[in-house]
C-alpha cells in the first residue's frame, strides 16, 4: 500500500483560497499572448489575470450603463429601441 503524501495545513490553505486554472494554447496563439504579455512588462499569468478583471469590470460598468439607459428612457417615455423581433430601431438619441 503507497502512503500518502503529508502537506502542512498551510498548503492546504494556500490550495482552498488560491484556485488552480489550466489552460492549453495552440503553438501560435501561445507565442502570441507571450508576445502582448512581454510588451505589457507581465507575466503570462499576470497579463491574463489583469485582462480577466478589467473585462469583468468593463462589463458590469456595461450592464449598468444600459439599465440606466433604459431606466431614464422608461421615465422620460420614449418608445422602445427594440421590435418584437429584437431588431434595434436606433440608437435612442433620436426624437421621434
Amino acid at each position: 500500500m503507497v502512503k500518502k503524501r503529508h502537506y502542512p495545513p498551510a498548503y492546504y490553505r494556500y490550495n482552498e483560497k488560491s484556485k488552480t486554472i489550466s489552460i492549453r494554447f495552440r503553438k501560435e496563439d501561445y507565442d502570441k499572448l507571450e508576445a502582448m504579455a512581454k510588451v505589457a512588462n507581465k507575466s503570462i499569468a499576470d497579463f491574463i489575470r489583469s485582462t480577466v478583471l478589467n473585462f469583468r469590470e468593463e462589463l458590469n460598468n456595461t450592464i449598468e450603463n444600459v439599465y440606466n439607459i433604459g431606466y431614464a428612457d422608461g421615465i422620460n417615455g420614449k418608445p422602445h429601441r427594440y421590435r418584437q423581433n429584437g431588431v434595434v430601431v436606433g440608437n435612442g438619441n433620436e426624437e421621434e
